[in-house]
This record gives structure tokens, sequence and C-alpha cells, in this order.
């Protein structure tokens, strides 16, 4: 009896262990795309844009209450941050993703200036996703970068 138990105890234990990994597989190697960033609004004191995000989970875990905390780069130049919440994205499928964004020209270059008001920006998100792996109970970070010109 000693020994069925001790065996069934290893197979879960390697099954638990095989899922863990799957999982933050997923997360590891999710992808993310920046498809387009438009000015939606322009005033003299800042100017909106809305940036279309698109994460692409190849694998063949689902990736559950991914989470994502995002720096947003024009130029190389810092102008703001992003937070995306709770998303669900099923293995061998993508999310679209749209994150508006709201930049004051204080303390911006002229440079970042005329080229947002031009429409030639190379825009670059940097940041971390979070997701729950192994039924919701553990919590596993990723670096994830994009970069639209």
């Amino acid at each position: 009896m000693k020994v069925y138990v001790a065996i069934a105890m290893a197979v879960l234990l390697i099954f638990s262990i095989y899922e863990i990994y799957m999982e933050e597989e997923a997360i590891r190697n999710l992808k993310m795309e920046i498809n387009d960033a438009k000015i939606t609004h322009i005033t003299f004191e800042y100017v909106e844009l809305k940036i279309y995000v698109k994460f692409i989970n190849d694998e063949k875990r689902d990736i559950n209450e991914m989470r994502g905390n995002f720096k947003i780069f024009i130029l190389n130049s810092y102008v703001g941050d992003a937070h995306l919440k709770d998303i669900n994205i099923k293995s061998g499928s993508s999310y679209n993703a749209t994150i508006p964004l709201r930049i004051y020209y204080e303390g911006l270059t002229e440079g970042i200036i005329n080229a947002i008001k031009e429409g030639k920006i190379s825009l670059t998100i940097k940041g971390k996703i979070t997701g729950r792996i192994f039924f919701g109970l553990i919590e596993y970070s990723q670096n994830i970068e994009a970069v639209w010109q």
C-alpha cells in the first residue's frame, strides 16, 4: 500500500512540475506587437494617443489573469505609463488591447513634439507582464518589450 501511495505522489509531483513549466512557458514566450498609434486629440497643453497593441500566445497553455505595467517611450524619451489588468489569452490565440495615453508638452523636447504632430514617431513599450499559473495559485512575471515606427 505504501508503494502505491509513493508512486501516486511521485506522479502527482511530476505532473505539477510539468504543468507549472508549461504555463511559465506561455507567459515567457508571449509576444507583444504594436500595430498602430493614432492621435485622437490635440490641445495647447497635451496630445492624446491611442496605442493599439496585440498580445500573441503561440503556446499550448492559456494565460490567465494577466496584468501589465509598462513604460512608454517616444524617440527613446519617457512619456508615460500604461497599465492593463485581468486579461485572459487562450492558447494559440491573441488579444488586442487599446492603450490610451495623454502626453503633456511640458518637459518634452521640441523634437518629440514635432515628431508627434507630424505623426513620425518611434514608439517603444517596455514593461512587465504577470500571470497566474498552476490553477491560479502562483504568480509568474516576465519582462516584455515592443517597438513601432
